[in-house]
């Protein structure tokens, strides 16, 4: 695979390309993020699970988010999903799940164990990491948390390649 500028291409076999998404930094400044769109079916009737819309995907019922890190994993990336206090690779009630060495010390580099803000899937594949922010198309947006995240991660020497937005739709069927 080649490396370009150091880091491997996010080469995602699901989600279609969109314009970079601009987004103000806590100190004014601004930066266009990388975004790729993605639709989804809801489960019908409409429900939720850990306050998250559950999505029917063929074979399982996943969010956003999830559904994200199990498509990573299928590409050989190690993946999941951050909450501030540890990672997972499912929906509740799976247990939480760990990282590799080198995977779980690139992300504590950005605040070390303060995870507030840490974009929802972190992923990890030869070095590189992503971080990978789920919104819902009309529904969210990008945090002031979030903001604060990615303004660290900058600092401490990640680039607007690490970072990747995934917009997503669902309907029900």
């Amino acid at each position: 695979m080649a490396v370009m500028d150091g880091l491997l291409p996010l080469k995602l076999t699901f989600g279609k390309p969109e314009e970079a998404q601009v987004l103000s930094l806590p100190d004014g400044s601004r930066v266009a993020v990388q975004k790729r769109s993605m639709e989804f079916r809801l489960l019908s009737p409409a429900r939720k699970r850990w306050n998250k819309p559950v999505l029917d995907l063929i074979d399982k019922q996943e969010c956003a988010e999830t559904a994200v890190v199990r498509l990573l994993a299928e590409d050989q990336w190690e993946a999941v999903w951050v909450s501030s206090n540890g990672y997972r690779s499912d929906l509740p009630p799976a247990p939480f799940c760990t990282l590799n060495a080198e995977a779980e010390a690139e992300l504590r580099k950005v605040r070390g164990n303060k995870l507030t803000g840490c974009w929802d899937v972190f992923a990890f594949k030869n070095g590189t990491a992503r971080f990978i922010e789920c919104k819902r198309k009309k529904k969210d947006s990008i945090t002031l948390p979030q903001r604060e995240w990615l303004s660290a991660a900058l600092k401490v020497g990640f680039t607007l390649e690490n970072f990747l937005i995934i917009e997503w739709t669902a309907a029900e069927v």
